[in-house]
């Protein structure tokens, strides 16, 4: 509002600095202030606009920069995991006092439910590591 008050309404006002020109358009008089600077405000993106277009590596951007590659389909997320899950477990046994028997549950012969896992002590496993 101070804004307005102070800078906008004097220069709308009869007589103001742009009361001849803006004011033929906006009018003069009190409020005439305010919406001069709803003009401003709204003409500012459209000449920002203008501006990108004139400016051609901004223009042309599509042409210049390459397509993005989609990722490659994974077709068995679950071999995927085991074998993440088999290089956890060896990377845990290398670690002196390691068992390794943290990352991978050995399901039952029969189809049962797996094994309980026998997590090691968390006074042994790195920070950043353990269960999220």
């Amino acid at each position: 509002m101070l804004t307005i008050r102070e800078i906008f309404e004097p220069l709308m006002r009869p007589g103001g600095a742009l009361a001849d020109s803006v004011g033929l358009v906006l009018g003069t008089g009190p409020g005439r202030g305010a919406g001069l600077l709803l003009v401003l405000v709204g003409a500012l993106p459209a000449v920002w606009g203008l501006l990108g277009l004139a400016y051609r590596p901004l223009r042309l951007i599509e042409d210049l920069l390459p397509d993005a590659l989609p990722d490659a389909e994974i077709g068995d997320k679950d071999a995927i995991q085991a074998a993440a899950d088999r290089q956890l477990s060896l990377a845990r046994a290398a670690r002196p006092g390691g068992t390794g028997r943290a990352a991978v549950p050995r399901q039952a012969r029969d189809g049962a439910a797996p094994e309980p896992v026998e997590d090691e002590p968390a006074a042994r496993v790195p920070a950043g590591t353990g269960p999220r």
